[in-house]
């Protein structure tokens, strides 16, 4: 038994070795991680990948990471072969540990990465958009250049490929640049093809390199975009005819035409004009023709005409023509700040009528604003109007002109306060319930809220010279326009009429606006009239003279005069006296009185002329010569040296047989001489 027991124990002890041996082997085929490569696509985080060396199960992957800059290391558990971490400064230590199925760790290794080792890559671009112009048979791409994951700056280099038919033929490949702006930016391309894009499929696709020259490591083009593909006629089920449609192109063009026909059908032959051409295989349902340096057409266009079996038979029309010439003589203004007129000479005619006449457009470029010319052909001269715009004086233009084969254009810089020519002022009104003042209104036809305008007032009437009246006012969002007469003569008949012009740049006057008619209102006469006393032989009557007041002074018509005599304040005698009378007779006694004389119109009174009835001694002066002159009397007298009043000469004039007119004039109390005009 002993034996049997021992035999037992060494067979189990055997079999234990055993089981123990063949675990260690298959620990010892576990490899470790190997090939270990890391990709960065935006230069923040780059994508490790490893290979494990084991065809047996495992379980999860035990990673660290540590760089110079980070402690302790960071550490989790992945189930893939492949982890996202961020981009080292300059190195940093990965260690990869592999599981068992259990969770026992059976594998590590240690990787030492520099950034060297990590290739720049950047994700393929995505194509947002591909869109046909088939008028025009040219492809527009737009794209996102992912600018905001990248720092400001980079080159960014975009190779386009074109491909065309069902075999994805290559017809094209175009490198486009852009620089980075750390944000996304839509990108855009175009892309006209020789062909129109009715007569196959084309195809797009993009790849994108960034040039990052502090990044050390290896760089290289990102993979290639999804093809977008722009399907032809040929494609669709119904789809045929021959493109393009009734195009322009211009004298010495090479042009290639296709005819794309449903199936079942097959091309016989395509003729341009009376010649017949070779035909180009596109697909089983497109054929094309090459016509080069296509001469000029008549009006009419010159046909291309595809033969299809059984009868059949498409087309379509080329013209062939010139382009655009240059507009000579462009000049630009305005006359009510509201349009802009300009105008121009066309230059040669392109031959090209109907709708694919030459077309004119005006471009500002300060505004970015554009408007399309409505032009007469039967006019030598060219005119197109644009809106002025708020706020802004400078119009920097560009009028461009355009027809299907091409365009040109002209420019002009114009300061427009520099070259405002105003409509005549209208519905001119003049109102006023004054002596001297009045109102003037008016209308111009134009908003001239930008700028000052300066109006002139021209004033005539009969009795004064004509004068010219200036005033400044800003120029009203409405167009109307008031402006305020001073300082004008009562009672005076007055001629008004007003033009305008830009105050602050003058270029021209407005026409003068039609005249109005106003007649000032009477106000008091000015002054009192100028008066003389003359006392009766008998001293007991006195009669009172006066001079009539001039038009200016008179403020209006006279009516009547007021003469009063006062004794200390008390009135002794009040006579009014009409027009055209100019002097009266009141009776005193012997009594002696202030005499007033007060000049009346319908305005009011005048202030009053005052003159005593008693008349100051005068012996002691004396005439020193009178002596007739051609113009008057030249009289002296002898200074006397008392007067502190002034002196006054009397006259009479007589013509004989009628009473005498007495006549006065006033001198100061330094003069000792005067003529004596009759």
């Amino acid at each position: 038994m002993w034996k049997n027991s021992s035999l037992r124990c060494l067979l189990a002890l055997a079999i234990l070795c055993l089981r123990s041996l063949i675990y260690s082997q298959e620990i010892g085929s576990l490899g470790h991680a190997q090939n270990l490569k890391c990709v960065t696509h935006n230069l923040r985080k780059m994508i490790c990948t490893w290979d494990v060396s084991s065809k047996g199960r495992r379980g999860q992957t035990d990673f660290c990471y540590t760089t110079n800059d980070l402690s302790p290391p960071v550490c989790f558990k992945t189930k893939e072969k492949r982890v996202e971490i961020p981009v080292p400064e300059s190195s940093t230590t990965l260690t990869i540990t592999t599981n068992s199925i259990s969770g026992t760790a059976f594998a590590t290794k240690e990787f030492e990465i520099h950034k060297k080792d990590i290739s720049f890559i950047p994700l393929a671009p995505h194509i947002l958009s591909l869109t046909p112009d088939f008028s025009t048979s040219t492809l527009n791409m737009k794209w996102s250049d992912n600018g905001s994951v990248f720092p400001y700056g980079l080159d960014a280099f975009w190779q386009i490929e074109i491909l065309r038919k069902e075999a994805m033929e290559k017809v094209t490949q175009v490198t486009y640049y852009s620089k980075l702006t750390h944000e996304d930016i839509i990108l855009s391309w175009n892309w006209t093809s020789d062909m129109p894009l009715e007569c196959t499929s084309h195809y797009v696709k993009i790849r994108c390199y960034f040039n990052v020259t502090q990044f050390v490591g290896p760089k290289d083009w990102s993979d290639w975009s999804p093809v977008e593909e722009v399907p032809g006629k040929d494609t669709e089920p119904n789809g045929s005819g021959v493109f393009p449609q009734d195009t322009v192109v211009a004298v010495g063009s090479d042009v290639t035409i296709c005819c794309v026909h449903e199936e079942g059908q097959q091309i016989q032959r395509m003729t341009y004009g009376s010649e017949i051409y070779p035909m180009i295989h596109l697909s089983s349902r497109s054929s094309a023709i090459r016509v080069l340096n296509a001469s000029a057409s008549d009006t009419s266009g010159t046909n291309v005409v595809c033969i299809l079996s059984e009868d059949g038979m498409d087309g379509t029309v080329l013209f062939v023509g010139y382009a655009p010439d240059i507009p000579q003589n462009l000049s630009c203004e305005t006359s009510n700040f509201l349009v802009i007129k300009c105008t121009w000479k066309p230059g040669r005619p392109s031959g090209l009528y109907g709708k694919r006449r030459t077309n004119y457009s005006l471009f500002e470029r300060i505004s970015g604003k554009n408007v399309s010319c409505e032009i007469n052909e039967m006019n030598r001269e060219r005119v197109c109007g644009f809106p002025v715009l708020a706020d802004q004086k400078t119009y920097d233009f560009v009028l461009g002109v355009s027809n299907p084969i091409g365009q040109t254009e002209s420019s002009l810089l114009v300061d427009l306060t520099q070259r405002v020519h105003p409509k005549t002022p209208e519905k001119l009104t003049v109102s006023g319930n004054s002596s001297t003042t009045v109102h003037l209104r008016w209308f111009i036809n134009g908003s001239f809220a930008g700028i000052r305008l300066l109006c002139q007032i021209e004033i005539s009437s009969g009795h004064y010279e004509q004068k010219l009246h200036n005033v400044s006012m800003p120029g009203g969002k409405f167009s109307t326009y008031t402006a305020q007469l001073n300082a004008l003569h009562p009672y005076t008949k007055y001629q008004l009429r007003v033009r305008c012009s830009a105050a602050d740049h003058f270029w021209r006057w407005s026409g003068w606006s039609r005249i109005e008619e106003h007649t000032t209102l009477e106000a008091p006469p000015a002054r009192g009239p100028d008066i003389w006393r003359e006392r009766s032989p008998s001293g007991k009557s006195l009669k009172i003279f006066w001079k009539p007041l001039s038009l200016s002074e008179a403020n209006g018509k006279i009516v009547s005069h007021e003469v009063s005599c006062y004794l200390l304040e008390t009135p002794l005698e009040y006579k009014e006296v009409t027009e055209p009378s100019n002097s009266t007779e009141i009776k005193l006694g012997k009594n002696d009185c202030v005499i007033s004389v007060v000049a009346k119109n319908h305005a009011g009174s005048s202030p009053p002329s005052r003159i005593t009835s008693v008349e100051l001694p005068s012996d002691n002066v004396r005439t020193d010569r009178a002596m007739a002159m051609g113009n008057g009397i030249y009289i002296s007298w002898n200074s006397y040296p008392n007067m502190t009043c002034g002196y006054i000469v009397k006259w009479c004039h007589s013509s004989g047989s009628e009473p005498c007119s007495v006549d006065w004039q006033k001198f100061p109390s330094n003069t000792t001489d005067a003529v004596i005009k009759s």
